[in-house]
């Protein structure tokens, strides 16, 4: 079969148009900066490739990594200031300072959690999940979670009385 002019622009044009949507892809990552004001609700908005990036300060309402979805090839982020001032969870009652249920291919880093002594966890896949995978946790400092006994203080021990 005789290789024809037009099947070749075809062809040229097939081949510009693939590239461009591919482009497209490549370019549909967001990077979204957040503050403790609206982290919450842009976590929602993050698709595979996207960057939640937050700023400093103290985020009091728990990062809930609750159906959160990279892909393999573009996990998303959830990042704090890689140098300076950090951005801080602080723990509440009742409710783990980072929490993921069915979620997949995403990467934490550059966040202080702070416990404030308080019986939580800093980060945990909760049991009500049907899955959670592909988790990269990244120089995060985890400090004061679960209740602390300080050395000064005495625990009740069980004593038999001899009566």
């Amino acid at each position: 079969m005789p290789f024809s002019k037009s099947l070749l622009r075809r062809g040229t044009w097939l081949a510009a148009l693939t590239a461009a949507a591919g482009a497209g892809i490549a370019q549909a990552a967001t990077i979204y900066e957040a503050t403790p004001d609206n982290y919450r609700r842009l976590l929602g908005d993050l698709r595979p490739g996207d960057t939640l990036r937050l700023a400093p300060g103290r985020y009091a309402d728990g990062s809930p990594l609750h159906n959160v979805a990279g892909d393999s090839d573009h996990p998303i982020t959830i990042a704090g200031p890689g140098e300076g001032a950090p951005a801080i969870f602080v723990a509440e009652l009742e409710r783990n300072t980072v929490s993921i249920v069915d979620s997949h291919d995403v990467v934490v880093k550059n966040l202080e959690l702070d416990g404030r002594d308080l019986p939580v966890d800093g980060v945990k896949c909760e049991g009500t999940a049907r899955y959670s995978h592909h988790i990269t946790l990244e120089n995060l400092l985890i400090r004061r979670h679960g209740t602390i006994s300080k050395p000064s203080e005495s625990r009740p021990s069980a004593r038999r009385g001899t009566g």
